[in-house]
């Protein structure tokens, strides 16, 4: 299975959001490449050079709903803006586009976030939440209302509380995890997970709450698809993964290269393939963990190095979880969240 997919979607143009972070300039480097045309926003100023030629830069600040609004007003040489539907079905007391106002894209990828502090740099918890998850309600809420009917947004395995939490307060359901392992049906039928128990941190508990943002804008406006990607631990390689993963981050990865394919992968997913917002897991199908069970003996290599298996990992790491072994049966090395509805449904897969 390739990521080709003669059947499906090639926008007109797409905004992509965060351009110039580390997953995001890698996205926008590779759907260039493959022919989309894009517009890229940040919200500071590339690096003279860093943007591949001929792809429009607008500065933003994705919580400030003037410069979001100026986004979508952006006046591209196509043959005609998307238009949001006829009626709206909900109050326009509460749109963002009380003038039903249309817009040049018909797709958007929306990367931008903080997600990690640099070694030596602070930041307000709060400031840090309130960046993710404003800037996100407001490019999704935007988007659907002014026509847009394919959004691909990032998250995070974080979002169920993994590698920022605050050690051994955390837990789960059980592994191995899909998509539906922490985002259980309560009343009503809403999906929520429980947060007290899930997320501690402000990056975790703002990818969280991007993803229930999307269960809510979904619902909301029906004519638009959402595909939320769940990436965790991104690095270049398995030799930069095997060097830096811990046990905190369930032993787990995934390559920059293989993100940017996913974002590929669900903008251009036929229109039968999926509706609504679906979550969809982004990580290496195996583990990146060299040299023994122990901290201090990862990343030993050489003649006889161990490689230890993942359920042997999880049983020193994280005891008292319930493991499903019969998944490990065949592929000692799996990782611990599945990827099987990415590539059932997106046609993706990490190293293809």
């Amino acid at each position: 299975m390739t990521t080709d997919n003669t059947a499906g979607i090639h926008p007109q143009l797409t905004l992509l959001t965060g351009a110039c972070g580390l997953v995001g300039s890698r996205t926008l480097a590779h759907l260039h490449a493959k022919g989309f045309n894009l517009v890229a926003t940040d919200i500071a100023p590339p690096k003279p050079g860093t943007l591949p030629p001929g792809i429009p830069f607008i500065q933003a600040d994705l919580t400030s709903l003037a410069d979001v609004d100026r986004l979508f007003d952006y006046a591209a040489p196509v043959a005609a803006a998307n238009a949001p539907p006829a009626a709206y079905d909900f109050p326009l007391a509460s749109t963002s586009n009380p003038e039903h106002k249309g817009t040049a894209f018909d797709a958007v990828v929306h990367i931008s976030a903080i997600a990690w502090l640099a070694p030596g740099r602070t930041l307000d918890a709060r400031a840090w939440h309130a960046n993710n998850v404003v800037g996100s309600y407001n490019v999704l809420r935007t988007a659907v209302e002014r026509g847009v009917r394919n959004i691909v947004q990032a998250s995070s395995m974080n979002a169920q509380g993994v590698s920022y939490s605050v050690p051994g307060r955390n837990t789960f359901d059980g592994f191995p995890m899909s998509e539906d392992t922490t985002r259980r049906p309560v009343s009503g039928g809403v999906f929520l997970a429980a947060l007290a128990d899930r997320q501690m941190d402000p990056y975790g508990l703002s990818k969280h709450e991007a993803e229930i943002q999307a269960d809510s804008v979904a619902l909301l406006c029906p004519w638009a698809r959402i595909a939320t990607l769940r990436y965790h631990f991104v690095c270049e390689d398995y030799a930069a993964a095997r060097a830096q993963v811990t046990a905190r981050d369930v032993f787990s990865w995934v390559s920059y290269d293989a993100c940017a394919r996913a974002a590929e992968c669900a903008l251009a997913a036929p229109l039968a393939a999926f509706g609504g917002h679906e979550i969809f897991h982004i990580v290496a199908p195996e583990i990146a963990w060299e040299g023994g069970l122990e901290e201090g003996d990862r990343g030993r290599e050489g003649e006889g190095a161990e490689r230890p298996g993942t359920v042997a990992l999880l049983a020193r790491w994280w005891p008292g979880i319930p493991v499903d072994t019969r998944y490990w049966e065949g592929n000692a090395r799996r990782g611990v969240w599945t990827t099987d509805k990415a590539e059932r449904v997106l046609g993706w897969r990490h190293d293809v």
